[in-house]
């Protein structure tokens, strides 16, 4: 007799690819994996904007932390933590500029950065 086990497809939606299961969990701060994703943007040749702002401020709500651009392309960057949400303001914002052909990522660490970067400077070859 031989034993087998299924899984559901549920289970098969919420499981994370292996590769990613055995990573070691990602708890920096915001800031910190801003920082990083900053340096490693200016090192693959882009110029970034800070414009996140940790106090009130006459900054229009919903703005993105990052705006970069380099290789022929400008992208606004939304910085989260592994288990951060956007606001409210933050996704009309993302609305807007993916409404009017603009770019917009939602960045959790510099592996996202790398890949969305890969694909632009691909692109400008």
């Amino acid at each position: 007799m031989v034993a087998t086990t299924s899984t559901s497809a549920r289970d098969m939606e919420t499981r994370e690819p292996k590769a990613k299961r055995n990573q070691v969990p990602d708890n920096r701060s915001e800031k910190a994996i801003q920082s990083a994703c900053v340096k490693v943007l200016k090192m693959l040749g882009f110029a970034v904007y800070s414009l996140s702002q940790a106090r009130p401020s006459k900054q229009s709500r919903g703005l993105a932390d990052l705006y970069c651009c380099g290789h022929g392309v400008c992208v606004w960057i939304e910085m989260k933590t592994r288990t951060g949400s956007q606001t409210l303001d933050q996704v009309k914002f993302q609305r807007a500029v993916d409404s009017n052909r603009g770019h917009y990522l939602v960045a959790r660490s510099e592996a996202d950065v790398i890949a969305w970067s890969k694909t632009v400077i691909r692109g400008a070859q």
